[in-house]
Parts: C-alpha cells; sequence; structure tokens
C-alpha cells in the first residue's frame, strides 16, 4: 500500500546507474546484512527490492543471486 520497495528502489537508482557501484554497494549491504540477519529472512526481504534494479541495470540474474547469496553468508 505505502509502496515501500519502490521508494527504495528510487533511492539506489538515484545514487548511481553504474552497474558496478550497484553491486559494490549490494555486496557492503550484504555484508551489514548477513552480520545481524539470518540468510533466509534476508534474501525474503530484500531480493524482491534489490533484483528489479539489477535486472533493469543489465545484470545477469544468475550473476546476481550468486552475489547476493555468498556475501551474506560470508557476512553470517
Amino acid at each position: 500500500i505505502n509502496q515501500i520497495p519502490v521508494i527504495i528502489a528510487n533511492a539506489i537508482m538515484s545514487v548511481t546507474t553504474s552497474r558496478y557501484v550497484f553491486l559494490l554497494l549490494v555486496v557492503a549491504l550484504m555484508l551489514l546484512v548477513g552480520c545481524v540477519m539470518e540468510p533466509n529472512a534476508a534474501l525474503i526481504m530484500l531480493a524482491p527490492i534489490l533484483y528489479p534494479i539489477a535486472v533493469q541495470l543489465g545484470i545477469h540474474p544468475f550473476q546476481f543471486g550468486l552475489i547476493f547469496v555468498m556475501t551474506v553468508e560470508i557476512g553470517l
């Protein structure tokens, strides 16, 4: 109802339009989230927000998923 994922996605896209900077931001975010949150919960909460941005920037879904999961596990 409040369109919170859309607001977050627009905020991230306003910071950068480079796929490499976006991946760097995702890695930093996932390392921090992995320290305080269970990986499954992080995946369920953050993947629907970050995945459309990754696709829009031209990042392959497999590459994004691998980076996402590995950095959360490293943070754990």
